[in-house]
């Protein structure tokens, strides 16, 4: 099984360390962790600086040759920068010194290692660990000495014979990899051989040539330019540099030729594009790498293979050729870099010291880490469709025309009478919709006449045309006149003579209401001799399938009907009189008083001249009717205390119940027909309580529409996701809607049919140009 640890060092040498141990499975969540103490350690510190700077570094300066040496100890010189020889002394005298130096770092390292407040986690890595497990083993810190130390030799690493340290950032991301389809089934390296002075590059490159599946692609000493232009125009799997490089300011720099280098820093924007393109391992094959490791958490390169102090030219040879065979061959990287250090130390240790210390691997955490095989796989395998290329500039001058066109067009078909139908549905089911805050007309008191009162009045040997008798009539005014009623209008048809009835003729709170002749209603007309200014025509106008929404004010008269003003403004008039308040009379106060009037082309309606003729406005209905009570329990006689209750002071109106030929419908009674005498008391209501409904005038409902679409069209270029477009076309619907609701509740009859027919239509049109202009696709049926 492959585990997977890490030791996150949080502070340094100098003033201790916070440690956090994580054990988990590999591409499993943490199974375990416990947190710990390393103390400080002065003297650990200081041996480290004087290992690495005056034991090990001084091992570069050229020397004579021994004569127990090889061959290959003619001279070291070590893959950085070349520097003045400052010095001559015996090579074995230095390596001595050197193995003596590391001796002591190891030593005090592992009792560093053995501190009390750090056993617990070093029982729990032995408890949990196994022989036989492979562990990649992660040392997670940003502090450079504590990157140096040689985590390698640490006592309890070497029991684990697959076990092998990386070094790892303290954050990190992934980004996913973007694969080119020109792809050979083979193993991609870019390998850059730069400043090779004093060096023997040749090796590296016929070694890397010599590897099986691989596709390698050389820059000899290339410049800045050309090393930008491959890593950007090409994918590679691996990353490969051998030269002179050198760590300035925690900084690697890599020198390409005598004359230029460059550092991470100044490549981050190519790296970053290489990685996003599928670049998975990174090897700097040169002197002094970890100044390299320290980008590797912002560039997000998955792995990367330094150098953490100088290296030998003949050291980095030997790791490359070790490593590179063994990774080829299937070895996981881990294992393959173990080995290869384990065959430095055998061989070249005794000559070289510390060359099994330099090479280590910096790992994204996030990230596993690949196989040999694994590349070759991902060269292999069937590759996703490569990302779309950007999106072209929406042709928004295109899509506005659109709109224009399509608000255009309902427009035209509104203005003809298309949609008349359906706002007017739209204008009941708003009113159905309005709160109930005024409640029934307390005013106002409606006496029905129905079948059983008809029954009641034939009951009693009166003689009656058509529903109320002289006697019924006289009766009821002798019960309401003592209580002093302010009004009584009579909604029916009366006698063409009133000669034997002079108390109707000359009561001045009596009015009658008539019917302007049509073809349906020849003979509804006034009685004789009537004072006109008490006479007032009950006609109103009516929509399509027996609907009445509008009132009539003022209208022509005729000989039928001998009066220009409605029932209701007449009754309305009375009253106000009674108040002493000023009365509506003449024409040009009416039109004053409810301006705006309904013209042909108000809100939803699309009327012709002729049926819009008149002063007539909105019928701003009440929720609730007035208060009901039938012709024969007036008649009957209620208590003194009952009749005043119901009648002082009180607009008292005669009519037919809703089963009578002048009942229509309304928009709160849909399915049964109101009475006709209660819609004349709504009526009288709205103009009493002068209460209006409003329009915008013509110029602003077109840009209300037109707005709309607009809205649909910026939606649309918003949501490209199927769903996130459906969820911003239907709440630009509920949006509309409750504007209009809210709207209308304000007394303002919005429009709400056209606009929503903008957004529905709009839609569809402006994704189908959207898609042939070739922007980015939208599929509703995803």
């Amino acid at each position: 099984m492959e585990k997977v640890v890490i030791l996150e060092l949080d502070g340094s040498l100098e003033t201790g360390c916070r440690v956090t141990l994580e054990i988990s499975s590999s591409g499993m969540a943490s199974v375990l962790k416990r947190k710990g103490n390393l103390p400080p350690n002065l003297a650990l510190a200081e041996q480290l600086q004087h290992h690495w700077l005056e034991r090990y570094r001084p091992l570069g300066a050229p020397y004579r040759r021994s004569q127990n040496a090889p061959e290959i100890w003619e001279e070291i010189l070590f893959r950085i920068k070349p520097k003045q020889i400052v010095q001559q002394a015996l090579i074995e005298q230095r390596i001595a010194e050197c193995q003596e130096s590391g001796q002591q770092l190891c030593d005090r390292l592992n009792q560093w290692l053995d501190s009390p407040d750090f056993r617990p986690l070093d029982k729990t890595l032995r408890q949990q660990l196994s022989p036989q497990d492979t562990i990649r083993f992660l040392v997670r810190t940003q502090n450079l000495p504590l990157q140096k130390l040689p985590w390698t030799q640490w006592e309890l690493l070497q029991q684990y014979p697959n076990a092998e340290p990386a070094l790892s950032p303290l954050e990190s991301t992934s980004h996913p990899s973007h694969y080119s389809p020109f792809r050979n089934g083979r193993v991609k390296i870019l390998a850059i051989l730069g400043h090779d002075d004093g060096l023997n590059l040749a090796k590296d490159r016929r070694l890397i040539e010599n590897l099986p599946q691989v596709d390698p692609h050389f820059l000899i000493k290339p410049d800045r330019a050309t090393v930008i232009e491959c890593l950007q125009d090409q994918p590679w799997d691996i990353l490969f540099f051998a030269g002179h490089s050198e760590t300035e300011n925690d900084q690697g720099r890599l020198y390409l030729n005598p004359n230029e280098s460059i550092t991470l820093d100044e490549l981050w924007f190519t790296l970053k594009k290489a990685v996003e393109q599928g670049l998975q391992l990174a090897i700097f094959n040169s002197c002094d790498g970890l100044g390299l490791s320290q980008r590797l958490d912002d560039l997000n390169i998955p792995q990367m293979i330094v150098m953490r102090e100088l290296v030998p030219d003949q050291v980095a040879q030997k790791f490359l050729t070790y490593f590179l065979k063994s990774f080829a061959t299937g070895k996981p990287l881990y294992l393959a870099v173990r080995e290869a250090r384990e065959r430095l130390h055998d061989e070249l240790e005794p000559y070289f010291p510390c060359a099994s210390w330099l090479p280590v691997i910096c790992q994204n955490p996030v990230i596993l880490p690949p196989s040999w095989e694994s590349l070759c796989e991902l060269a292999d395998s069937p590759l996703p469709d490569p990302p779309p290329p950007p999106p072209k500039r929406p042709p928004w001058r295109q899509f506005i025309l659109t709109s224009l066109l399509v608000t255009a067009c309902i427009i035209g078909l509104r203005e003809v009478g298309v949609f008349q139908p359906a706002e007017l549905n739209a204008f009941d089911h708003l009113m159905r919709l309005r709160p109930d805050t005024q409640g029934a007309d307390n005013r106002i008191l409606v006496i029905t006449i129905g079948e059983e009162d008809l029954q009641y009045q034939d009951e009693q040997g009166w003689e009656r045309r058509d529903s109320l008798s002289f006697e019924a009539l006289d009766l009821l005014w002798q019960n309401l006149k003592p209580h002093e009623p302010r009004v009584l209008g009579i909604g029916i048809m009366m006698p063409k003579n009133l000669e034997n009835h002079p108390e109707l003729m000359l009561e001045e709170r009596v009015f009658l209401g008539c019917q302007i002749a049509s073809q349906d209603l020849p003979s509804l007309g006034a009685p004789d001799d009537f004072p006109k200014e008490r006479l007032g025509f009950t006609q109103a106008p009516e929509d399509p399938r027996g609907f009445i929404r509008r009132q009539t004010l003022v209208r022509r008269a005729d000989s039928n009907c001998p009066t220009r003003r409605s029932f209701a403004l007449r009754i309305a008039n009375r009253y106000w009189q009674q108040q002493g308040q000023p009365v509506l009379e003449e024409m040009e106060d009416i039109e004053e008083h409810f301006q705006p009037l309904l013209e042909t082309n108000t809100g939803g309606y699309r009327l012709s001249k002729s049926q819009a003729g008149g002063a007539q406005i909105l019928l701003n209905y009440r929720s609730q009717s007035p208060k009901q009570i039938p012709l024969r329990f007036m008649l009957q006689g209620l208590s003194n205390a009952e009749m005043r209750n119901l009648v002082r002071d009180r607009i008292i109106l005669i009519g037919r119940d809703e089963h009578s030929e002048g009942a229509a419908y309304t928009p709160y009674k849909s399915d049964r027909k109101e009475a006709g005498i209660v819609i004349q008391a709504q009526m009288i209501s709205q103009i009493l309580d002068q209460s209006r409904l409003y329009t915008l005038p013509q110029p602003l409902e077109h840009l209300w529409i037109l707005s709309w679409s607009v809205t649909s069209l910026i939606i649309i270029q918003l949501c490209r996701k199927p769903r996130l477009l459906i969820f911003g076309v239907s709440s630009t619907l509920g949006v509309l809607f409750f504007l209009c609701y809210i709207s209308f509740n304000q007394n303002w009859w919005l429009p709400l049919i056209p606009s929503a027919l903008g957004i529905i239509v709009t839609s569809p049109v402006i994704i189908y140009l959207d898609q042939k202009s070739n922007t980015i696709k939208v599929n509703p049926f995803n």
